[in-house]
């Protein structure tokens, strides 16, 4: 090993970028394993704690919380699986009190009958804000174009 070669992966690991499988990076991979901290030690969480620390400093503190739970008694989209060949009519604002009550009732029987509508439509729900929301495509594995709501 040459002093330019240790100079090198020195230089490459101070700029964060990787030297490749030269001999000086050989040694200061050999140098830093051994140098390290044991896994769960006080040393290593320490570290691990200085880093997430380092992290919230510049990129905030992590505060994105979100659930969805769809209302099951109240979907329309389950009506329409339900009956596949009826045309259902969704605009149904000119109800009365008795028909509302009725279509209610149809809504939960359909729960009962069909039980694996509701983990359907739930699943469908799922991948539309996995996909729109957050921002990730199932099956590519990476994220969309856009980017979803969080950038």
């Amino acid at each position: 090993m040459t002093t330019r070669e240790l100079t090198s992966a020195v230089n490459c690991a101070h700029n964060g970028v990787v030297a490749g499988l030269g001999v000086g990076s050989m040694f200061l991979r050999t140098i830093n394993t051994c140098c390290k901290s044991m896994c769960h030690s006080n040393e290593a969480s320490k570290e691990a704690r200085q880093r997430m620390f380092s992290m919230i400093n510049m990129f905030g503190l992590p505060a994105v919380f979100f659930m969805v739970t769809p209302d099951d008694s109240n979907i329309f989209r389950m009506k329409v699986h339900a009956n596949p060949n009826e045309h259902i009519d969704p605009t149904n604002e000119n109800m009365d009190k008795q028909e509302c009550l009725m279509e209610f009732q149809f809504r939960s029987k359909l729960r009962f009958e069909y039980p694996g509508l509701s983990a359907f439509d739930f699943e469908s729900m799922i991948d539309i804000v996995v996909k729109h929301i957050v921002g990730w495509d199932d099956e590519k594995h990476s994220h969309t174009e856009d980017g979803g709501v969080f950038g």
